[in-house]
């Protein structure tokens, strides 16, 4: 059960907690007096878009060059990365990094690039296939998912399908 605190701060009380102590932290916009209380801003994202053209027949610098677009991760199938194992298929993606936990501004921080580019987006996945995943990390609670409608036409005009991944 969550209460006002002092400044306006919605504070949710979860006596259980994941380290099994007792634990206050803000949550989600409430209103108070007719103004929107947010999260606090120490709050660490725990939402992310990531777009991907994967499997595609062109190699992902190709893409890049096409597009004139500087992807987060550019991999050829079967190339060598750090951080990744293998890939099975060539990866071209790009991520959101607002420091928001709200789709809708992941999004609008991807469709800014991705929309002034849709026709070559759509060529380029018919010889694979267009995804765009939305990126959840947290042990704790999940915020609300609201898939803006911009977001689910333009997977719809590229024919990409929409995933939710929730990492913990």
């Amino acid at each position: 059960m969550g209460e006002f605190a002092s400044g306006g701060r919605y504070i949710e009380s979860d006596p259980i907690g994941l380290d099994g102590g007792y634990r206050d932290k803000p949550v989600h916009a409430h209103e108070q007096n007719g103004a929107a209380i947010t999260m606090d801003d120490t709050t660490k994202s725990v939402v992310q878009l990531d777009f991907q053209l994967l499997g595609t027949a062109l190699p992902p610098k190709e893409i890049s060059a096409i597009l004139g677009v500087r992807p987060d991760t550019e991999l050829l199938r079967g190339e060598r990365n750090e951080k990744l194992d293998l890939p099975r298929q060539n990866i071209w993606s790009l991520r959101s990094k607002s420091p928001s936990n709200d789709v809708a501004n992941h999004w609008h921080e991807l469709q800014t690039v991705l929309d002034a580019v849709r026709q070559p987006i759509y060529n380029i996945a018919k010889n694979g296939r267009a995804k765009i995943t939305i990126i959840v990390k947290s042990r704790d609670r999940i915020p609300p998912i609201t898939i803006p409608s911009s977001m689910a036409e333009f997977a719809g005009a590229i024919n990409a399908e929409i995933d939710i991944d929730h990492l913990q």
